[in-house]
């Protein structure tokens, strides 16, 4: 008997090849699976409804069709193209992290499941009430739209009379990843003097997560490696441009309580003629406390991380004022070294004397100054820490600042909402009401906006996979929760009737079209040596997908 994930297979053996490249071989392998649809059609059960076609919205389609194979899946996704933070999260020198796109290929071309790419559900888009009244079930798995800020003031920017716009700021880390990854809505906001426009050549970054770590180590990379990746063409320009040479990482907490993982740091220290400068007194006095000793103690990660800083420290940090000053010395004189810091126990406060612009001559300095608030760690009687401020501060002038504390998911209408938590209540899952904790028939959560954002794509995996056994369960019961939920067991037509009134299909972007684009972009990339080149604008896209 013919199975789903056969011609899947087949189809992302040939796609990824590099040799692979005929499109009449690919469409006419996609047709074939395109042909299966009528049969599962015909004869499925239940029809789900997936909002986001990221990590965790593949992942519960993924789970929900091996453990139900009378399911059908329509995945909607507002872009063109799917794979959410894969595509726009996933650092371009990390490709080994994106290998999760071949799995979710197979997802997008089961006979079972429809794609609605360029497909809008909630505000501007397709009603959630609509949807609710012809699938059995609707799981929203759209993630975070935007990063959290860090509220002090001059954060926005310094107000400028004449040009009408701000100048300077706090700048989000999620945008700049979002522009170096190919995100069609930001392209405009990095010129090409972004980073070329100051006098310290000093950037920082705010956060001391992962992709804080990320983001120094794009702004550090030589561009000859950074131009064998995927990251786009307009971003190369821009970091060809740059004087950045120092990036300091700052964060409010000490290295115990630091969120990057020893991969990400070591991917740093690794960086050839880019050097770590730390405080080594202040680093090894924190670490050495009991309670710090404890921490370590208690998990191999965190010690792992130390042992790394603590080996760096030891062999690569000179001893004596001689030995200090010679190797500052020689480290100034070389034309290609960058370095990098960890700085901790530091709050911004304040942004202070904003960026400045001569009309006359046209010449703008992006440098401005930045109020560094010392913190201290204290500890409870439960020996749980909490920082405060010392009431010290200094001033350090940067050329550019980003923030990288966080994400925050948005609400979408007709599906309840923490506004405090930023996630949908729910419960394994399943979305609650707010004000009774009673189960939402057919309303499901999965992924970030599920959770928070908080661990790496293998906890997503295994939080959408969470998600789709709930669903599977519930399709087998006839009572849960005391709320009687009996499938309607809608047919195709009865959902596609409600999807045309509703205009889903008019400028849909399917699988196939999807794959066109791949393809495209992957021809791109080939001539120039690197695995694909994105395309970032959205006409262009539809353009492509509709060739």
């Amino acid at each position: 008997m013919w199975q789903p994930a056969s011609i899947s297979t087949t189809c992302i053996t040939l796609l990824r090849s590099r040799n692979f490249h005929s499109s009449t071989q690919t469409r006419r392998l996609l047709s074939n699976a395109l042909k299966k649809q009528s049969f599962f059609q015909k004869r499925s059960k239940h029809h789900v409804a997936i909002v986001g076609a990221g990590p965790a919205g593949f992942y519960t389609a993924s789970k929900l069709l091996d453990k139900r194979p009378d399911v059908l899946i329509d995945l909607f996704e507002k872009l063109p193209i799917p794979y959410g933070l894969v595509r726009f999260g996933v650092a371009p020198d990390h490709p080994e992290v994106k290998s999760c796109s071949h799995k979710f290929d197979q997802v997008g071309m089961d006979p079972r499941v429809r794609y609605f790419g360029n497909v809008k559900v909630g505000l501007q888009g397709l009603p959630v009430e609509k949807l609710s009244e012809v699938y059995d079930a609707i799981v929203f798995s759209y993630g975070t739209s935007v990063d959290k800020k860090l509220g002090i003031p001059g954060e926005n920017g310094f107000r400028h009379s004449k040009l009408g716009h701000n100048l300077g700021g706090i700048h989000s880390g999620r945008d700049f990843v979002n522009f170096y990854n190919g995100y069609p809505f930001v392209q405009d906001f990095f010129d090409t003097n972004f980073f070329a426009s100051g006098v310290t050549n000093r950037a920082a970054v705010f956060g001391m997560g992962n992709v804080a770590l990320d983001i120094a180590r794009i702004m550090l990379l030589d561009i000859e490696t950074l131009s064998k990746t995927d990251i786009t063409n307009r971003a190369i320009e821009v970091l060809s441009n740059s004087k950045i040479n120092h990036v300091d990482i700052i964060g409010r907490r000490g290295p115990i309580q630091s969120a990057f993982t020893t991969k990400e740091l070591r991917e740093l220290l690794t960086l050839p003629n880019v050097r770590l400068k730390i405080d080594s007194t202040l680093f090894k006095n924190t670490v050495s406390t009991e309670q710090s000793k404890e921490a370590i103690r208690k998990s191999r990660p965190l010690k792992r991380k130390i042992e790394l800083i603590s080996k760096y420290i030891d062999e690569e940090i000179p001893n004596s004022p001689v030995e200090r000053l010679q190797d500052s010395m020689e480290f100034s004189n070389s034309s290609e070294g960058k370095s990098w810091s960890l700085r901790f126990f530091e709050s911004p406060l304040e942004a202070l004397h904003p960026p400045t612009l001569d009309l006359i001559t046209d010449t703008f300095s992006s440098t401005q100054t930045i109020r560094l608030g010392k913190n201290s760690l204290v500890y409870d009687s439960d020996n749980k820490a909490s920082i405060v401020s010392t009431g010290h501060s200094i001033d350090v002038s940067y050329d550019i600042a980003f923030r990288s504390v966080g994400y925050e998911s948005r609400p979408i209408p007709g599906v309840p909402f923490n506004e405090k938590k930023n996630i949908i209540p729910n419960a394994s899952g399943r979305i609650l009401n707010p004000d009774s904790d009673k189960i939402i028939p057919k309303l499901y959560v999965s992924g970030w906006l599920k959770t928070g954002p908080n661990g790496v794509i293998a906890n997503t995996m295994q939080n959408a996979f969470e998600t789709a056994n709930a669903i599977s369960m519930d399709f087998e019961k006839s009572d849960l929760n005391n709320l009687k939920y009996v499938p309607q067991k809608n047919t195709i037509e009865k959902v596609d009737n409600t999807l045309k009134l509703l205009g889903a299909f008019n400028n849909r972007v399917d699988y196939k079209s999807w794959m066109k684009i791949q393809e495209y972009e992957d021809s791109l990339g080939l001539k120039v040596g690197k695995p694909r080149e994105k395309i970032t604008l959205i006409t262009e896209m539809l353009k492509i997908a509709n060739s």
